[in-house]
Protein backbone atom coordinates (compact mmCIF):
# COMPACT_ATOMS: atom_id res chain seq x y z
CA UNK A 1 0.00 0.00 0.00
CA UNK A 2 1.55 3.18 -0.76
CA UNK A 3 1.55 6.44 1.08
CA UNK A 4 -1.42 8.08 -0.61
CA UNK A 5 -3.74 5.08 0.11
CA UNK A 6 -2.67 4.63 3.35
CA UNK A 7 -3.46 8.57 3.74
CA UNK A 8 -7.08 7.85 2.54
CA UNK A 9 -7.18 5.16 4.42
CA UNK A 10 -7.08 6.58 7.79
CA UNK A 11 -9.04 9.71 6.60
CA UNK A 12 -11.99 7.24 6.22
CA UNK A 13 -11.61 5.36 9.44
CA UNK A 14 -11.49 9.16 11.15
CA UNK A 15 -14.45 10.00 9.23
CA UNK A 16 -16.17 6.40 10.36
CA UNK A 17 -15.23 7.39 14.17
CA UNK A 18 -16.97 10.57 13.61
CA UNK A 19 -19.85 9.71 12.32
CA UNK A 20 -20.08 6.56 14.83
CA UNK A 21 -19.57 9.17 17.82
CA UNK A 22 -22.38 11.56 16.60
CA UNK A 23 -24.59 8.72 15.65
CA UNK A 24 -24.32 7.46 19.44
CA UNK A 25 -24.45 11.14 20.84
CA UNK A 26 -28.33 11.35 19.62
CA UNK A 27 -28.69 7.95 21.81
CA UNK A 28 -29.94 9.07 25.40
CA UNK A 29 -31.34 7.47 27.94
CA UNK A 30 -35.18 8.83 26.98
CA UNK A 31 -34.63 7.69 23.33
CA UNK A 32 -33.89 4.12 24.00
CA UNK A 33 -37.29 3.64 24.86
CA UNK A 34 -39.15 4.93 21.92
CA UNK A 35 -38.87 2.10 19.19
CA UNK A 36 -39.41 4.62 16.44
CA UNK A 37 -36.84 6.34 17.42
CA UNK A 38 -34.33 2.96 17.60
CA UNK A 39 -36.06 1.84 14.43
CA UNK A 40 -35.01 4.90 12.80
CA UNK A 41 -31.41 4.93 14.51
CA UNK A 42 -30.38 1.21 13.63
CA UNK A 43 -31.68 2.29 10.26
CA UNK A 44 -29.39 5.06 10.07
CA UNK A 45 -26.30 3.06 11.51
CA UNK A 46 -26.70 0.50 8.47
CA UNK A 47 -27.10 3.18 6.09
CA UNK A 48 -23.95 4.81 7.90
CA UNK A 49 -22.33 1.68 7.84
CA UNK A 50 -23.00 0.79 4.29
CA UNK A 51 -21.20 4.24 2.79
CA UNK A 52 -17.98 2.94 5.55
CA UNK A 53 -17.56 -0.21 3.59
CA UNK A 54 -17.87 1.05 0.06
CA UNK A 55 -15.45 3.61 0.90
CA UNK A 56 -13.47 0.40 2.09
CA UNK A 57 -14.39 -1.46 -0.64
CA UNK A 58 -12.89 1.52 -3.03
CA UNK A 59 -9.53 1.56 -0.82
CA UNK A 60 -9.02 -2.32 -1.38
CA UNK A 61 -7.99 -3.55 -5.01
CA UNK A 62 -9.86 -6.46 -5.72
CA UNK A 63 -7.26 -9.45 -5.21
CA UNK A 64 -8.22 -10.76 -8.87
CA UNK A 65 -11.43 -10.45 -10.56
CA UNK A 66 -13.07 -13.40 -11.83
CA UNK A 67 -13.02 -13.25 -15.24
CA UNK A 68 -15.62 -11.71 -17.28
CA UNK A 69 -16.86 -15.31 -19.25
CA UNK A 70 -17.52 -16.53 -16.32
CA UNK A 71 -19.59 -13.71 -14.34
CA UNK A 72 -22.02 -13.15 -17.64
CA UNK A 73 -22.83 -16.70 -17.66
CA UNK A 74 -23.53 -17.33 -13.43
CA UNK A 75 -26.99 -17.67 -13.06
CA UNK A 76 -29.89 -16.16 -11.05
CA UNK A 77 -30.45 -18.26 -8.18
CA UNK A 78 -34.56 -16.41 -7.26
CA UNK A 79 -36.66 -14.58 -8.60
CA UNK A 80 -38.20 -13.07 -11.66
CA UNK A 81 -35.12 -14.15 -13.46
CA UNK A 82 -34.73 -17.11 -11.38
CA UNK A 83 -32.36 -19.70 -13.89
CA UNK A 84 -31.52 -16.83 -16.35
CA UNK A 85 -27.62 -16.15 -16.75
CA UNK A 86 -26.86 -12.65 -16.03
CA UNK A 87 -26.20 -11.94 -19.43
CA UNK A 88 -30.08 -11.99 -20.52
CA UNK A 89 -30.96 -10.29 -16.99
CA UNK A 90 -31.92 -6.69 -17.56
CA UNK A 91 -29.09 -4.44 -16.04
CA UNK A 92 -31.70 -2.23 -14.53
CA UNK A 93 -33.14 -5.07 -12.68
CA UNK A 94 -29.70 -6.22 -11.58
CA UNK A 95 -29.59 -2.32 -10.56
CA UNK A 96 -32.40 -2.79 -8.76
CA UNK A 97 -32.03 -6.19 -7.09
CA UNK A 98 -28.15 -4.89 -5.77
CA UNK A 99 -30.00 -1.64 -4.12
CA UNK A 100 -32.79 -3.84 -2.65
CA UNK A 101 -30.17 -6.09 -0.84
CA UNK A 102 -27.91 -3.67 0.11
CA UNK A 103 -31.55 -2.41 2.13
CA UNK A 104 -32.76 -5.67 3.15
CA UNK A 105 -28.93 -6.55 4.63
CA UNK A 106 -29.33 -2.92 6.36
CA UNK A 107 -32.52 -4.29 8.49
CA UNK A 108 -31.06 -8.28 8.40
CA UNK A 109 -27.86 -7.37 10.31
CA UNK A 110 -28.96 -5.74 13.27
CA UNK A 111 -32.11 -8.51 13.30
CA UNK A 112 -29.78 -11.41 13.59
CA UNK A 113 -26.90 -10.01 15.94
CA UNK A 114 -30.32 -8.70 18.48
CA UNK A 115 -30.39 -10.46 21.76
CA UNK A 116 -33.75 -10.76 22.02
CA UNK A 117 -33.98 -12.61 18.95
CA UNK A 118 -32.44 -15.75 21.43
CA UNK A 119 -35.97 -15.54 23.45
CA UNK A 120 -38.00 -15.23 20.35
CA UNK A 121 -36.29 -18.02 18.83
CA UNK A 122 -36.78 -20.07 22.03
CA UNK A 123 -40.47 -18.76 22.56
CA UNK A 124 -41.08 -20.14 18.55
CA UNK A 125 -39.53 -23.42 19.47
CA UNK A 126 -42.15 -24.29 21.96
CA UNK A 127 -45.09 -23.86 19.71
Amino acid sequence: MNSEQTQARAKTRIAGRKMAKELLSLVDECNQSDQHFMAAMIQEFARTAGMILEAKRELTPDPKPLPFERLRHMEIPFGKYHGQILDAVPLNYLDWLCQEQEEFLGFLRPYLSHPALKDHIRDYDRK
